[in-house]
Parts: C-alpha cells; structure tokens; sequence
C-alpha cells in the first residue's frame, strides 16, 4: 500500500525546473534511499513533502492531499533529520531538546516521562542528558537530532543528507539504530542521499536525475546495474562490487551489503 503518492509534480525554481512531471509512489513501511547526483533536487522533494514549497501536481500522505487544510495533520505524521543538527536544536540541554517536540504536541507529564526513558535507553544517551547539543560532537549531535526526532513516533522518518558530516563509525551505528527501529516500529523511512554507500542500509532504491525518477527498485536491482548507475555518474558502492567480482568466480551467489554478512559467507 502506498503510503506517499505523488503525481505529475511539477516544481520550479527561479524558472528552471527542478521536477517536470514526477511520479513517484513509497510503500508504508518501506526504508528506501533516494539517491542522486547534487544539483538534482533531493531536498527540494524533501520540503515539498512537508509543504515548505508551492508546486504543482498532486501529493498525498496516507490519503490526505497536501493542502491547507490538511497541512498540519500531514507535518504530525513527518519527522526530519537535516544535515547540520545545530538547525534543529532550540534549548541549552539535550535533555531539553528530546521533551521539546512533546511538550509541544501537549504529552500529559507521565508519557513524556515514559517516552524519555525509552528513547535515551535506546539511544544509550544517559551521559549527554545535560550537556549543551551544541557543543557535542558531530556524530552526538546527529544521534540526539534523530532522538528528538523519534521520541514522538513518526509514521514518516525522512533523512535529508542527514549522516554527511559523520564519520564511517558514528554512521554505521545510526544506521544499524535505525534498521532495528525499522524492524521493530514498521516506520516509513526515506533516506535522502548523494553517497552511494548510503543506499547498501535500506531496501529500496529511488533514483532521480534529469528532473523524474529515472528507476525506483529493490537495491539488489540498482546497485548491480553499472551500466544505469554509470549513466547518472555513479560507481557501484564497495561492497556491491565486490560481490559482483566474486559473483563473477562463483565465491558468492547474491549481492552481500553487509561486511559482516561478506566475512561469514567466504568463511562457509
């Protein structure tokens, strides 16, 4: 079932067009990467999905058309994780920041206190509670931002270049916590994204170059085609590589994305 249906979207900017006739539709409960080239409006859909820019064509989220009127009842359903965090955060304490969104959708005091207790457990944040976010870490201020985010139980996650300023370790944790919150919450995630390593964590893959959506399939399809991902000036992403060298002298029967997954199968 389609969670997000978007038709004949029409965007411009400035006079030049950012989209001319999109179709795309999301599948609720899908984790899926949407990928391309900078310059070919990622975060432009991003807004357009949370009715930040006036565009043409027809958006609904779970059966509501974006308009006015059903504008805020579509943001309640959205959560969004940008690429600086510092944007995001509003108090001098992490602590702050994760009751902010509650508060605001007026939690009663004991789910505020319920629901804090279960995302800094999740999180493993017990320490940071009363630092100041903006002056953590990078790889900290990202995973409070996604806290923040989640602790008010999206039905939609959106992840706009959200790990491009992380390094590769923080950034396999964050995605190993969101796989499992994909996993155990059945929550929509949709990871906007230039890095072509990104797309290996979710399952599917939303390609966009030259103003559409050139291909939208399962990763083991895209990330396989060298051919297609050459065309919009991509390489295969490592470990997708990789499988296919070994594919090709039989030491692996399918794309592995996952290192861990690579070791144990060449171990057998």
């Amino acid at each position: 079932m389609a969670l997000i249906e978007i038709k004949d979207l029409v965007f411009k900017y400035n006079d030049k067009y950012v989209y001319n006739g999109l179709d795309l539709n999301i599948e609720s409960g899908s984790f899926t990467t949407i990928i391309g080239r900078n310059g070919t409006g990622k975060s432009t859909l991003t807004r357009l999905l949370v009715g930040l820019l006036p565009s043409r064509g027809s958006i609904v989220i779970d059966g509501l058309e974006m308009n006015s009127e059903n504008l805020n009842t579509i943001r309640r359903k959205i959560g969004i994780v940008f690429e600086n965090p510092d944007n995001q955060f509003i108090s001098e304490t992490v602590i702050g920041d994760l009751v902010f969104g509650m508060e605001n959708l007026r939690y009663p005091r004991y789910l505020q206190e319920e629901k804090l207790q279960e995302i800094v457990s999740y999180f493993e944040i017990e320490d940071l509670l009363n630092k100041d976010p903006h002056h953590l870490s990078g790889g900290e201020k990202q995973l409070i931002a996604l806290a923040s985010v989640l602790i008010t139980d999206p039905e939609i996650l959106i992840l706009d270049e959200a790990f491009t300023m992380i390094d590769g370790v923080m950034k396999k944790r964050l995605y190993s916590l969101l796989k499992k919150i994909h996993r155990q919450k059945k929550i929509t995630i949709i990871n906007v994204t230039h890095d072509i390593e990104d797309a290996n964590y979710g399952d599917d893959i939303v390609l966009i170059s030259d103003k559409r959506v050139l291909k939208h399939e399962k990763k083991e399809v895209i990330l396989s085609d060298e051919k297609l991902l050459k065309k919009v000036g991509f390489e295969p992403s490592f470990m997708a590589d990789l499988s296919i060298k070994l594919k090709y002298y039989n030491l692996v029967d399918r794309i592995i994305f996952d290192m861990n997954e690579m070791v144990k199968t060449l171990w057998k």
